[in-house]
């Protein structure tokens, strides 16, 4: 790309401590550089934001190219054409500025993901930033493995487990998907009637033994 990198600047800090207010917010600026100086903002960048959301497919409304799949676009949208049963939603999407304002509410985990692509001289530019959220009453997510997180001579059913606050909470809807080679999110189906089975043949083995 030239030399054609982002950096982040955040004003006020890149976390919410404990005690924050219900007013408090995050500017999150995004500097371009080429070759260490910066772009001006005259130079008519755009900015799209986007924050992490393993829900979004290239069929949902809050899609945008630039972010790609997993990401939900924040910037402002004229919905041209709404979805139909055979086509994805035709959405215009207003390019931003260089600065982002995240407020508190927004920020609805203890690490949140945000990802800014620009626009410049007909080339992409991405990156990332996680803002953290230290305030209370915040759920935290965890992913933990029955067999280990690696598999050997390609051997081996793990079952992973999405344990909120450290517990198993069943009244809630989960939504699984995998990072490809190029940090998109591929949404994962679901697996409910295979559970099941595989849950069922668990316990007859139990049983016979």
């Amino acid at each position: 790309m030239n030399g054609v990198a982002i950096t982040f600047f955040t004003p006020q800090g890149n976390f919410f401590p404990q005690g924050s207010l219900s007013n408090a917010y995050r500017d999150i600026i995004a500097q371009v550089r080429v070759k260490g100086k910066l772009v001006s903002n005259d130079q008519n960048l755009s900015f799209y934001w986007g924050s992490e959301n393993v829900g979004i497919l290239s069929s949902s409304e809050n899609y945008n190219k630039y972010l790609g799949r997993g990401w939900k676009c924040l910037n402002d949208k004229n919905i041209v054409a709404p979805a139909t049963i055979t086509t994805d939603p035709v959405i215009e999407w207003t390019p931003g500025t260089d600065t982002y304002r995240l407020k508190i509410n927004e920020a609805t985990a203890k690490n949140n993901r945000f990802k800014v692509a620009v626009v410049y001289d007909e080339n992409i530019i991405t990156r990332e930033i996680n803002i953290q959220n230290l305030a209370k009453n915040i759920t935290s997510l965890s992913i933990v493995s029955n067999s280990g997180v690696k598999f050997y001579h390609d051997i081996g059913h793990p079952i992973l487990t999405c344990l909120v606050n450290g517990q198993e909470k069943l009244n809630y809807t989960y939504a699984w998907a995998k990072e490809d080679n190029t940090g998109n999110f591929i949404q994962l189906q679901t697996t409910t009637t295979e559970n099941d089975a595989y849950n069922q043949a668990i316990a007859d083995f139990s049983e016979l033994q």
